[in-house]
């Protein structure tokens, strides 16, 4: 189940943090986390942690993403900055996330 606090709801903007690691046995894993302002204070709350498949493409952490925020009712065109761990699949320029992710929010969003 996705919590989100009412802090976010009531956020105007906010920026995703996404964070994708492999363990030693292959296990794919990805963290998706929201931060915003609440005063002059940044917060961050966990969106949810998944599982992925053994082999992980740019377009299944999109497709992960995607589905999860959407599950959590985020508005998409309040999101102003994605922020990633740097792993090939998130910053590969030909065919980068972030890419992907503009794509199919339709608007442009800061992203490194």
């Amino acid at each position: 189940m996705i919590h989100r606090s009412e802090r976010v709801k009531l956020c105007n903007i906010f920026s995703i943090c996404l964070d994708e690691s492999t363990d030693i046995i292959s296990s794919a894993r990805l963290s998706i986390f929201i931060r915003y302002f609440v005063g002059n204070e940044i917060k961050g709350e966990l969106v949810k942690l998944i599982s992925l498949q053994e082999i992980i493409k740019e377009t299944d952490i999109c497709k992960a993403v995607v589905n999860t925020l959407s599950e959590a009712n985020v508005d998409f065109s309040m999101i102003v900055f994605v922020t990633t761990d740097g792993a090939p699949s998130m910053t590969d320029k030909e065919s980068r996330f972030i890419n992907l992710f503009i794509k199919h929010v339709g608007n442009y969003i800061n992203g490194k």
